[in-house]
């Protein structure tokens, strides 16, 4: 339930970013979006979450990382909360259904970031708003990539660094002319 929770924070999360119209047209260039720093911090914990699965951890390890998780879990729910309140029943509603059918077409966690931001519209106020709950997050997200770099050795750190490196994108055209 909490993963739940914490992917639906994810997304909701995501709506921090304004300038829809201006993402909307990048994306018919051919551009990547870019996620404001709250959005990326969800998405930095979601995939911290995931890679640190795959390492080969001892169990003291594990208890080590699950008080860190539990730690971070009343300050992501209260972050929460305080997104509900700024976007109100209805926006919430909205976020929950945006998320749900992208995911359920097998969109991946960025890609249903981007559909929930495109399919809300804020106001400058809670821009503000949301911009103070983002700084909160980013702070959260720091604290917990720096607990868990003091609990992993040397040789994991090395390899959650190299899961957590941003992938290629395969054969892509430099955008530089040539001249």
């Amino acid at each position: 339930m909490r993963t739940i929770k914490i992917l639906l924070a994810l997304a909701v999360i995501v709506t921090f970013t304004t300038g829809v119209v201006a993402q909307e047209k990048q994306q018919r260039k051919g551009r990547r979006v870019k996620l404001n720093p709250a959005s990326q911090a969800m998405l930095r914990i979601q995939r911290l979450h995931t890679e640190l699965k795959k390492i080969d951890l001892s169990e003291e390890q594990q208890a080590k990382l699950k008080k860190v998780h539990d730690a971070a879990g009343p300050e992501m729910m209260s972050a929460m909360e305080q997104v509900t309140e700024i976007l109100g029943e209805e926006s919430m509603k909205e976020v929950k259904e945006v998320a749900q059918k992208a995911q359920e077409a097998g969109k991946t966690p960025w890609q249903v970031a981007v559909a929930i931001e495109a399919a809300l519209t804020l106001n400058d106020e809670q821009t503000e708003k949301l911009a103070k709950v983002g700084k909160e997050l980013m702070a959260i997200q720091r604290g917990m990539m720096k607990e868990v770099n003091g609990i992993l050795t040397a040789e994991q750190k090395e390899k959650l660094k190299a899961q957590m490196a941003p992938k290629k994108r395969g054969n892509r055209k430099s955008n530089k002319k040539n001249n």
